[in-house]
């Protein structure tokens, strides 16, 4: 199907997508945070409180809220979109299911003082995002879906998706929001979302959205 989709309704269904994403994402915070036991899972690895605190990362870290938006902006087929938000959805499920069964605390963030270079920013990403819900990490699993979807239907401009999902990833550990392994799952679980929705033939999904 060649149906294209206009780039305004494309961004309406991003924004509907990103606000959907926030919300699954700070409602499974509170809920972990009123019910469950958030300290009984440790994922430091040996040496990893060594790497440096580098606060001006947050720049680099908040470009992932653009990155839905590009990837919305570059595909246009009705096929293709259908495929992309369904594979986000589902993502984000196993996200939360993962919070709620496996939580985990973050416990390396550094005292901010008044003078921490990007004192506002890191203060107010940490007053918004209680240290908890860190595996997968979220935030480089969007970051590698939007790689994979984008090395499938714009090959020619995949270097650019690979170098933002890495520095992204990478800035997740320098702002002190997440462990290695958090980083590690969240590439795994874009991968795993990618092949089930995108490399693999799954007919239903097919028709779905097709019909």
């Amino acid at each position: 199907m060649d149906e294209e989709i206009g780039l305004k309704q494309r961004m309406f269904m991003v924004v509907g997508l990103l606000i959907f994403i926030l919300t699954c994402y700070l409602g499974s915070q509170k809920i972990v945070l009123a019910f469950f036991d958030v300290g009984q899972h440790d994922l430091l690895l040996p040496g990893e409180e060594k790497i440096p605190f580098m606060p001006f990362s947050i720049l680099v870290y908040s470009l992932e809220y653009l990155l839905p938006v590009w990837l919305f902006a570059m595909i246009s087929k009705r096929e293709y979109i259908l495929k992309i938000i369904i594979a986000f959805v589902a993502m984000v499920i196993i996200h939360v299911f993962f919070y709620f069964s496996f939580p985990v605390e973050y416990v390396l963030r550094p005292h901010l003082s008044a003078d921490t270079m990007g004192y506002y920013f890191i203060s107010t990403l940490y007053e918004m995002d209680a240290p908890i819900n860190t595996f997968p990490s979220m935030h480089v699993s969007i970051a590698f879906l939007t790689f994979f979807i984008i090395r499938k239907y714009r090959p020619k401009i995949q270097w650019i998706g690979l170098l933002v999902a890495i520095i992204i990833s990478t800035s997740t550990i320098l702002i002190k929001q997440h462990y290695i392994l958090d980083v590690i799952s969240g590439v795994m679980l874009a991968w795993l979302v990618y092949y089930v929705c995108f490399a693999k033939d799954i007919k239903l999904l097919d028709t779905f959205v097709r019909s």
